[in-house]
């Protein structure tokens, strides 16, 4: 048998009827055992098998997203007419998870967290989904290699739609119903601290106990992207939800720490919900974009929107100003007042 160890792995390289067939193992086990599937494979005609080793073409391991990026980016895209564009959008997913994340760690969270950063760069639903699309092609890959069990379905975002979807106040009802009725009592405390917070899904799921005010009369966002830190004060509500989860979970570091331990728990209780409610265009970044709407509906000025939500730009704030139609109601009054002054005058 020609297998061999090349540094710190083990290759199997062998020809078959004048084909050359090389691939490189983390052991000397695994090699010999791929090159007698290939040669039975052959014999029989069946396809030939994965290597499932976790490794690139040239033998190196890939563990991190970042190795994962220049493996796709030399195999999938370097090569394609639209090479450019597809290595930005990959680039631009990897940057957002960083590129020392595990590759075998990834989940359906981690492309609800690449559609949170790009949903506040004022970014199209078709646009975030070329970038997810980037996204899956790095999954895939990572499956072909060994180096990801199974790739998570991809969360597209329906495209064309001329409005930023939030919960209206009887879907509240409904989703919040539904959740304990179920007893998902963490998950129903997360939606509802995410609904009067707003804030973005990695930030929320790491806080800890010290970023907390006195009682939990306030929250602070210290690392939120690239915005500046902000202290929100809580409602009464989410300050019941948090102490109630001190009470479940008293060693926990901080109150959704549950979820980042509980891969996929989350995504796993959301989607059940609002399958059941038939609410499948509802993601968990919509809470986000609810609590920004309710604001600006309720009569909050725009600028102090955009400080409460850590939007960089006012122009990310502007996207929720239609929702405030009472500030025209009284404007063509004021355009009317010179014709009132004329019918007096006469």
């Amino acid at each position: 048998m020609a297998v061999r160890r090349r540094g710190d792995a083990w290759q199997a390289d062998f020809m078959v009827k004048g084909t050359r067939y090389r691939e490189t193992f983390d052991n000397e086990v695994d090699a010999k055992k791929w090159e007698i599937d290939v040669k039975a494979a052959l014999d029989t005609g069946r396809p030939i098998p994965g290597k499932n080793n976790g490794r690139s073409e040239s033998g190196h391991k890939i563990t991190t997203l970042g190795q994962l990026f220049e493996h796709v980016k030399k195999t999938h895209w370097k090569l394609k007419r639209s090479a450019e564009t597809l290595i930005q959008s990959g680039k631009q997913c990897v940057d957002i998870l960083g590129t020392s994340f595990e590759v075998k760690d990834f989940t359906r969270y981690q492309y609800d967290e690449i559609i949170s950063h790009l949903s506040d760069e004022e970014l199209s639903n078709a646009t975030i989904n070329r970038k997810l699309a980037a996204m899956s092609v790095m999954v895939r890959a990572a499956v072909e290699i060994g180096a990801l069990g199974r790739a998570p379905k991809v969360p597209l975002l329906e495209e064309g739609i001329g409005r930023t979807r939030f919960i209206t106040e009887e879907e509240e009802v409904k989703i919040l119903g539904l959740m304990q009725k179920l007893a998902m009592d963490d998950v129903r405390a997360f939606t509802i601290f995410a609904l009067d917070t707003g804030g973005r899904l990695s930030a929320m799921l790491g806080l800890g106990w010290g970023d907390f005010g006195p009682d939990l009369s306030t929250v602070t966002y210290w690392k939120d992207k690239k915005s500046p830190p902000r202290t929100l004060p809580l409602s009464e509500r989410a300050k019941v939800e948090l102490r109630a989860i001190k009470e479940r979970y008293p060693d926990n570091p901080g109150p959704f720490r549950m979820f980042r331990s509980k891969n996929g728990q989350l995504r796993t209780h959301w989607d059940r919900v609002m399958s059941t409610l038939k609410l499948d265009d509802v993601v968990i970044h919509t809470l986000r974009h609810t609590c920004a709407s309710r604001l600006v509906q309720r009569g909050v000025d725009l600028r102090r929107v955009q400080q409460w939500m850590g939007h960089r730009s006012i122009q990310t704030t502007l996207r929720y100003a239609h929702l405030a139609p009472s500030d025209l109601l009284g404007m063509a009054g004021v355009l009317e007042q010179h014709v009132r002054t004329e019918q007096v005058a006469a």
